[in-house]
């Protein structure tokens, strides 16, 4: 029998860099909601002006996690600078920062690890000095940068990266299965997360469906949501705060009531469930003009 939160797949809030330059006025409020948000970042010159930004999204969304991403936007220096101009809340708040470096190698995702902290940093959850930064791949794994063969062997260089973000639009299913299976064996990174592009209907069920297949209970210890990871959920919604939240909020960019996602699929926008159920059943009635045209028959 599939459980209630089984049936369910979590999804992310999104700030997007204009909303974020906006003071997130423009935003749906529902987006703001959520108990983990994804703040684009990496578009302005000064780190230490962007830290600040951070900063005020983490003053006025109290109950949230933040999961940023750059987009590959810094060097090596820029992306060290922009960790420790954040403030110690920030950091407390942040799963990840996801591809921070422009033109990534294994050697230099792992320099900016070593070079992110220092010994005994971050051991104070009051201290003004950084722990290492938290890192999570996503057009790396697209550009075969790091592969199945670097979560499957010897990965301790790569120790503070702690998510996968698998985009099945750029990956592939079978690729996106194949990692998220490295990282399982090898258990580590902990957190895998299922990401969308600005997909249609398909697509989406099909990512949806991938997100469930791969799990929803989070392993790691910075995966845990928002208030959730500090304690405040109550018994009841321990095991629904400790599903992933994936990143699949896009179908907000649908014109409303354009979408047989959104109407169909979409069970709570304030706290971004969706059914699993309902993916599955437009998957099938997307199939179905197929199945008749080939009168009905197998493929085998």
């Amino acid at each position: 029998p599939t459980s209630s939160v089984d049936s369910l797949v979590r999804v992310n809030g999104l700030l997007t860099r204009r909303e974020l330059a906006d003071g997130a006025g423009d935003t749906d409020a529902r987006e703001m909601e959520r108990d983990v948000l994804k703040v684009k970042v990496g578009d302005l010159a000064d780190v230490t002006a962007e830290a600040a930004r951070v900063d005020d999204v983490v003053a006025s969304q109290p109950h949230a996690s933040l999961r940023l991403d750059a987009n590959q936007a810094w060097t090596t220096d820029e992306a060290r600078a922009f960790w420790r101009a954040l403030g110690p809340a920030t950091r407390r708040a942040i799963e990840y920062i996801e591809e921070p470096l422009s033109h990534p190698t294994v050697e230099s995702l792992a320099e900016l690890s070593a070079e992110a902290s220092r010994p005994g940093a971050g051991a104070d959850p009051t201290d003004s000095e950084p722990g290492p930064m938290p890192i999570a791949l996503d057009e790396s794994l697209a550009q075969g940068v790091v592969g199945t063969q670097d979560l499957e062997g010897d990965t301790a260089r790569l120790s503070n990266v702690v998510a996968l973000v698998l985009k099945p639009a750029l990956l592939g299913y079978g690729t996106s299965i194949r990692l998220a299976a490295a990282a399982r064996a090898a258990q580590r990174p902990k957190l895998v997360v299922v990401s969308s592009m600005f997909d249609g209907d398909v697509a989406l069920s099909h990512d949806v469906v991938l997100a469930a297949a791969l799990g929803g209970a989070a392993e790691g210890a910075n995966a845990r949501s928002g208030r959730a990871a500090q304690g405040d959920a109550g018994d009841g919604a321990e095991e629904e705060q400790q599903q992933v939240r994936h990143g699949l909020s896009t179908y907000r960019y649908f014109a409303d009531g354009a979408s047989r996602f959104v109407s169909e699929a979409v069970v709570d926008d304030s706290s971004g469930a969706i059914s699993v159920v309902a993916c599955e059943r437009l998957l099938r009635q997307a199939a179905k003009p197929a199945r008749e045209g080939r009168g009905g028959r197998g493929t085998g």
